[in-house]
C-alpha cells in the first residue's frame, strides 16, 4: 500500500554542472601553440630535443598510430552514448510496465510468478526517476501507520527539541537541568552533519534548497524513536529518499526503513548484535567468494572497517547517486536480504583490483566512493551473480523474526 496523504511538496530537480577544464600545456618546441592536442600527429612525431630526430618512416608510421587511436577512441565513446540512450530510452518506456504492476499489486508478497518474473525483469535497468515515488511508496507501504498529522506533530516536537538542545549548549546547562530526554541531545548531532551530507551538491548546506527538509525528517525521526536517536550516517539515506519522494513519503520511508532488523542492530550501535553480523558476513563472505575473503583476511581488513559505513548509509555514500538509486529499487521490493546482497556483490565487482592490494589500498578501495563512470551494467550483473545460498537465506529469515518495535 502506498503512504498516506497528499504530496504538496515535490523533491528537488538537480542539475548537472559542467566540470571546470584544465588546458594542457604540453609545447613540442620553440614557437609551437602552447595548448596542442596531446595526441595529436605533430605532437607524436615529436621527440625532445635532447634525442636524436625521428626518422620519416617512424614519424609517419606513429602519426598513423595515433590517428587509429583516436578513431577508435571517438568509435568507443559514440558507442557508449549509443548504449546510454538506448538505456535511457528503455527506463523510459518501463514506466507504464511498472504502473502496471503497481496497480496489480504485483510488488508485494502476494504476486503472481508471472508478475515476480517481470519485476526481475525491469529491475536490471531501474525504476525510472519518474516512477520512483511510486514504485518506492508502493513497495515500502507505510506498515508503521504514520499519518501526516503525526508526521507534523514529531516536526514541531523536534522544533522545540531543537531550541531547548541549543539553548543548552549556549548556556552550558547540565544534562540535568534541561527537559530534553538523554537520546533527544542526539539532534544537535544533525546540524553537523547537514552539510557533510552530499556537499557536492551543495543543497543540505545552511540556507541550501533542501537543508530544513532533511533537518526535519532527522529531527521528527529522533522524535519518534528516542531509543535510537540520531545516529551519524543517517543523514545519507534521509537525504537520498527526500531527492526522490515529498517530504512525508521520504519520512514514511525512512521510518520504515530503520524499522528493518538489521538496520535496527546497526543503529543501535548493540555491540554484540553488531559482533554477530560480522562474523555472519564474514563467514558468507568465505563461502561465496573465498579466495578475496581470505586475502582479506590475511592483510587484516576485517568486515567491520568497510560493512557498518555501507549498511548505515545503506550504500547511499559507496555508491554515485544513480547507482544507489538503482541498488534501492532492488531494497524495497526485496527487502533487507538485498543489503548483505549488494555488499558482497560490490567485493566481486572489486575483487581483482582488492586482490592486487595490500591493507591501505584494500581500505581505500572500500571506503571510498565507487567511480561516477562505474558501469551501472556491470556492477549489477556482479550483485546478481551473486547466488543465494540456502546459509544467506537461513541469516536473514533469523534475523526477520526479530522484532524492533
Amino acid at each position: 500500500m502506498g503512504a498516506e496523504g497528499t504530496h504538496d511538496e515535490a523533491p528537488a530537480t538537480l542539475t548537472a554542472q559542467p566540470l571546470p577544464t584544465t588546458p594542457s600545456r604540453l609545447a613540442v618546441g620553440s614557437g609551437s601553440d602552447p595548448d596542442p592536442d596531446p595526441y595529436s600527429p605533430e605532437v607524436a612525431s615529436a621527440r625532445p630535443e635532447s634525442l636524436p630526430p625521428k626518422s620519416r618512416a617512424e614519424a609517419a608510421r606513429h602519426a598513423k598510430l595515433v590517428r587509429k587511436m583516436k578513431k577508435q577512441a571517438a568509435a568507443a565513446e559514440a558507442k557508449s552514448r549509443k548504449a546510454a540512450t538506448r538505456r535511457e530510452d528503455k527506463l523510459v518506456s518501463s514506466k507504464a510496465a511498472w504502473m502496471e504492476l503497481i496497480h496489480g499489486n504485483g510488488l508485494g508478497a502476494g504476486a503472481s510468478k508471472k508478475q515476480r518474473k517481470k519485476v526481475a525483469e525491469l529491475l536490471r535497468l531501474g525504476v525510472p526517476s519518474s516512477a520512483r515515488p511510486r514504485v518506492w511508496a508502493a513497495a515500502l507501504g507505510n506498515p508503521l501507520s504514520i499519518t501526516p498529522d503525526l508526521f507534523d506533530i514529531l516536526r514541531s516536537k523536534a522544533s522545540e527539541a531543537h531550541s531547548l538542545a541549543r539553548a543548552a549548549r549556549q548556556s552550558g546547562a547540565a544534562d540535568g537541568e534541561t527537559s530534553l530526554a538523554p537520546r533527544e541531545h542526539s539532534l544537535l548531532g544533525i546540524y553537523l552533519d547537514l552539510p557533510r551530507t552530499y556537499p557536492e551538491l551543495s543543497i543540505f548546506d545552511e540556507g541550501g534548497p533542501m537543508h530544513d527538509q532533511l533537518r526535519d525528517v532527522l529531527g521528527a525521526f529522533v522524535c519518534y524513536r528516542p531509543d535510537m536517536g540520531y545516529v551519524q550516517g543517517m543523514s545519507f539515506p534521509a537525504a537520498l529518499l527526500l531527492l526522490n519522494l515529498p517530504l512525508y513519503d521520504a519520512f514514511v520511508a525512512f521510518c520504515t526503513l530503520l524499522n528493518m532488523p538489521l538496520l535496527a542492530a546497526f543503529f543501535r550501535l548493540e555491540t554484540d548484535e553488531l559482533s554477530r553480523w560480522m562474523d555472519e558476513f564474514n563467514a558468507l563472505a568465505h563461502e561465496v567468494l573465498p579466495d578475496l575473503a581470505i586475502h582479506l583476511d590475511a592483510v587484516g581488513l576485517q568486515p567491520n572497517l568497510y560493512l557498518v559505513p555501507w549498511v548505515m548509509t545503506l550504500f547511499a555514500r559507496a555508491l554515485p547517486l544513480d547507482l544507489a538509486a538503482h541498488a534501492w529499487d532492488y531494497l524495497f521490493i526485496h527487502g533487507q536480504v538485498f543489503i548483505f546482497h549488494m555488499a558482497l556483490g560490490i567485493l566481486l565487482y572489486l575483487r581483482d583490483q582488492l586482490l592486487a592490494e595490500d591493507f591501505e589500498g584494500a581500505m581505500l578501495l572500500l571506503s571510498g566512493r565507487l567511480p561516477h563512470d562505474t558501469s551501472d551494467a556491470d556492477l549489477f550483473a556482479a550483485v546478481r551473480s551473486i547466488k543465494l545460498s540456502p546459509r544467506l537465506w537461513l541469516v536473514l529469515r533469523r534475523v526477520s523474526t526479530c522484532s524492533t518495535v
